[in-house]
């Protein structure tokens, strides 16, 4: 997905956590509810490749270079690859135990 300056670019497991919040919500909330979620977070995926620099908070303690953004309820993990790409690496809920998910 191209966004400004920098392409968005999810990871594998990043889409499955998008596949799975989905189906989630979608069962519990409904499906239009699913879709709004889905689409705030892709909005904020897209805001962190038009942004000038770097946002989002530095996260080393889970890994060198990974930060995160919050997106109540749910946290995007992310990388920047230079000045032309954002790496999505997780998307996961805020209560989620980080360290028993791989981040890579």
């Amino acid at each position: 997905m191209r966004s400004g300056l920098r392409e968005v670019r999810f990871s594998l497991a990043a889409r499955r956590d998008l596949a799975g919040i989905a189906a989630h919500i979608a069962g519990a909330a409904g499906r239009g509810i699913a879709s709004q979620v889905i689409t705030r977070i892709r909005v904020q995926c897209e805001l962190l490749a038009q942004a000038p620099g770097e946002i989002g908070t530095s996260r080393p303690e889970i890994r060198q270079g990974v930060r995160s953004l919050p997106v109540p309820p749910h946290v995007i993990f992310f990388r920047y690859r230079g000045e032309e790409e954002v790496q999505v690496v997780r998307i996961l809920h805020e209560r989620q135990d980080v360290e028993r998910h791989e981040i890579d």
